[in-house]
């Protein structure tokens, strides 16, 4: 059992000294009992990201820690206090780790843990200081090349479809927060790394003139929401880019209906 209250007490007072606890702590806190009551709020009133829950409840936790540790807020309101503290007051390099092996920790899937999991990645990115993004950066990408960005053939079999299309959009808002911290020499050959990737996945275990399977697919449609997220928040500056996948969004258009593309990106924001 995981004494919530108990824990953000010290993670107030002592965050700093908490690093080699970080792995397991981040393993509790992500946990489904302490975050599935916020993670399936309702769409129209998002759960409240970290650095916010940190914003907003400083005043209200020192005076209902000072009695009884927590008052009466609800596990998974203090767990993301807990969350917040830690990515306010523990270095990135000290989080990392920690967060990439619940992503790869398969014994116990649940959607509202990984939901929360690329919240708490974007939030710890949003925070990074350029000097500690290009610390940083390769880092995060290869994550999201070895792990993130093949979600479907990492979690496609233990979710439903509704969960997986839910977290590749959360993947997707975590991968653009890390994009906006990069200058322009970190940019282009960070972007030409993700390209190559998708395009290798798409030719992988397949012949010459072979119809897509299901898996490069799904895949096509992810890249093209990662797309059409980057385009519409760098706007002009993603235009040179243009080039480099054009070829491999127009070999997957004659492919497949075109309709299952147009309605996968309106279903998530396009």
């Amino acid at each position: 059992e995981v004494r919530a209250p108990a824990v953000l007490v010290v993670v107030r007072h002592i965050a700093r000294f908490l690093s080699p606890y970080a792995p397991r702590l981040m393993a509790l806190l992500l946990q489904p009992a302490l975050v599935k009551d916020e993670s399936a709020a309702p769409s129209a009133a998002p759960a409240t990201s970290a650095s916010a829950q940190l914003a907003n409840s400083s005043s209200s936790t020192s005076s209902s820690t000072s009695t009884t540790g927590g008052g009466g807020a609800s596990p998974a309101a203090t767990s993301s206090r807990i969350l917040a503290y830690l990515t306010e007051n523990l270095e990135p390099r000290l989080l990392l780790d920690p967060i990439f092996a619940v992503y790869t920790d398969k014994t116990a899937p649940s959607a509202e843990s990984l939901l929360r999991l690329f919240e708490v990645i974007g939030d710890v990115t949003k925070r990074m200081r350029p000097s500690v993004v290009a610390l940083h950066y390769k880092r995060l990408l290869k994550f999201y090349l070895d792990g993130a960005f093949n979600f479907r053939r990492d979690y496609g079999d233990l979710l439903d479809e509704d969960a997986l299309q839910r977290i590749e959009a959360r993947i997707v808002d975590a991968f653009v927060q890390l994009v906006l911290k990069l200058n322009e020499n970190m940019f282009k050959p960070l972007f030409l790394k993700v390209n190559e990737h998708f395009v290798a996945l798409s030719a992988r275990d397949r012949g010459d003139g072979e119809p897509f399977g299901m898996q490069q697919r799904y895949l096509a449609l992810f890249y093209t929401q990662l797309l059409h997220a980057l385009a519409a928040h760098l706007r002009a500056i993603f235009s040179p880019f243009t080039g480099f996948f054009c070829d491999y969004l127009l070999e997957h258009l004659r492919a497949h209906d075109c309709t299952d593309i147009a309605a996968h990106l309106k279903k998530n924001g396009g």
